[in-house]
């Protein structure tokens, strides 16, 4: 007679307790341990400053997207406008080329009768096209004027911008000042000299006569 196969499988045998019932294992501590979730820290926003009178390379295509987009400073002293730092992206600086293209299309885009218009849109298409004419954006501070600076560095601009005396003053200047203390000297050595050839000249005398008394008691 076949006898009947007996099915082995790979399970560990049940856990019985000391009344015979069976109890299930228990998971491991690493297993049963819920992983710790790090909280996602998002990046502040910064304050909003003022508004600048001129864009950076940036704020001229927000703008013609956005019409009547300001470009505006941040709330310290950060170098990048507002958008370009809440981005993370870099504040290009309008190429000079360009200057006079995109400052008719910004003061068409600073009036609320004008953002939007026709006459818009085709400054800013002109606009766009010299920049994109001009090469690609180098990250750079754009020409923020001085009424939008605050007081402090608006003074510390005006002094930096003060120049100083040419080199060819300064040289002037040390070569005065040099032969200035050189004046008590050269007097102290000529007074010296005087004094010395005077001095010389009386002892020669005194040895003529000296001399000639000696030749006289001879005689």
């Amino acid at each position: 007679m076949p006898t009947a196969s007996t099915s082995t499988t790979n399970s560990p045998p049940p856990v019985t307790g000391g009344d015979g019932s069976s109890r299930k294992r228990p998971l491991s501590a690493r297993q049963s341990a819920p992983r710790p979730q790090k909280k996602r820290q998002k990046k502040k926003a910064p304050k909003k400053g003022t508004a600048r009178a001129f864009p950076c390379r940036s704020c001229v295509t927000r703008a013609f997207k956005d019409p009547g987009h300001e470009c505006v400073n941040q709330d310290n002293d950060g170098v990048a406008c507002w958008d370009c730092s809440k981005g993370g992206h870099p504040c290009p600086a309008v190429p000079a080329s360009c200057v006079d293209a995109v400052r008719h299309f910004w003061e068409l885009n600073s009036s609320q009768e004008t953002a939007g218009g026709s006459a818009w849109r085709e400054a800013g298409n002109e606009a766009r096209r010299q920049l994109r004419a001009s090469g690609p954006a180098i990250g750079a501070r754009p020409p923020t004027p001085a009424a939008d600076l605050a007081p402090a560095a608006a003074a510390a601009l005006g002094l930096c911008r003060q120049r100083g005396p040419s080199l060819e003053e300064r040289s002037t200047r040390a070569l005065e000042s040099i032969a200035a203390s050189l004046l008590p000297i050269a007097e102290a050595a000529r007074l010296y000299n005087t004094a010395t050839a005077k001095g010389k000249g009386k002892d020669e005398d005194e040895e003529d006569e000296d001399e000639y008394e000696d030749e006289e008691g001879e005689e």
